[in-house]
């Protein structure tokens, strides 16, 4: 991403494109080329470097932080808005198809933002929008910003209105998701404008209350799950037990119980007072769902109080 970039963008410009955001996740070359699976870092940044010369504010450069691979970059990151008008946004790792997600890869915002301030102890919190997507913060007198998109620590599904529509005309609205709407075929069909605002309102209706409707999913098809998805959705129980008393579920282990063994690292345990269900109970998912369990507890017991 990027690497062509210094070439493309004054035409670019020209054309209309008014913001712009580049992957780059290291500031290693060797690493780079390990990453993206060729040379081209020093392309990158010339492409960065061509984007601020063309009066672009900020320039915004996505930087996926994984454990093992360049968490220990944070810091040199952050040197970049130094005198640079970048806006280096920190996103946590999330699970897509075919990248091997694992919760034990994932550095959460709060650890970056630990990590950040030890260095920088009068980091400071900028205003945002109720829509954005990111946290924004700033080291005093330094020209740029970070940004910390917390996808999967705290998730902002419920206030995102991003919609995307990809190179061959589809709108998305969700990154998480799978599902399109072709609104090339639409304008080839000549359909009206009021009928493209309804296709596209509907779609928008579909749109998932988290993560594309991932998470709930798999939850409600895991037997060994199903009973603490139905506490925390259905019932929004704050008590110590999965259920109600009048609940099908009620007999079942503590909740604090099995958030405990969660915590621990012991995920695979989650299923050892239920009926596993192993499809589905795998070691990437049940990272996934120890992460995500503490996530909901927490917004159990604040809509409690």
């Amino acid at each position: 991403n990027g690497i062509n970039l210094a070439r493309l963008l004054p035409r670019l410009k020209e054309a209309g494109l008014d913001a712009i955001n580049i992957s780059l996740d290291t500031l290693v070359p060797a690493k780079f080329e390990f990453i993206v699976r060729r040379k081209g870092f020093h392309k990158v940044m010339e492409g960065i470097h061509k984007a601020i010369e063309l009066g672009y504010n900020p320039v915004k450069v996505n930087c996926v932080v994984m454990r093992g691979l360049n968490e220990d970059e944070l810091l040199d990151f952050v040197v970049l808005t130094k005198n640079q008008p970048l806006d280096v946004r920190f996103i946590e790792y999330m699970p897509f198809d075919g990248n091997k997600w694992n919760f034990k890869k994932m550095v959460s915002y709060k650890e970056m933002l630990y990590t950040v301030r030890q260095r920088w102890p009068d980091l400071e919190k900028l205003p945002c929008e109720a829509s954005s997507t990111a946290k924004a913060y700033k080291v005093p007198n330094f020209q740029g910003q970070i940004s910390f998109i917390t996808s999967m620590s705290e998730h902002f599904c419920g206030s995102c209105n991003r919609l995307r529509i990809t190179a061959d005309g589809n709108l998305k609205v969700c990154l998480f998701g799978n599902s399109e709407v072709s609104l090339r075929d639409l304008l080839r069909s000549n359909a009206s404008e009021d009928e493209l605002v309804q296709i596209i309102g509907a779609a928008v209706g579909r749109k998932k209350k988290q993560h594309a409707g991932m998470f709930t999913t798999l939850l409600k098809q895991c037997s060994c799950c199903r009973p603490v998805y139905y506490n925390i959705i259905h019932n929004n129980n704050p008590s110590p037990y999965h259920t109600s008393a009048h609940s099908p579920w009620s007999h079942y282990t503590p909740l604090s119980s099995v958030i405990a063994r969660l915590c621990i690292g012991h995920p695979q345990s989650l299923c050892q007072d239920f009926q596993p269900s192993p499809s589905l109970c795998s070691p990437a998912f049940s990272h996934f769902l120890r992460y995500h369990f503490l996530s909901l507890v927490a917004f159990t017991y604040r809509s409690s109080i």
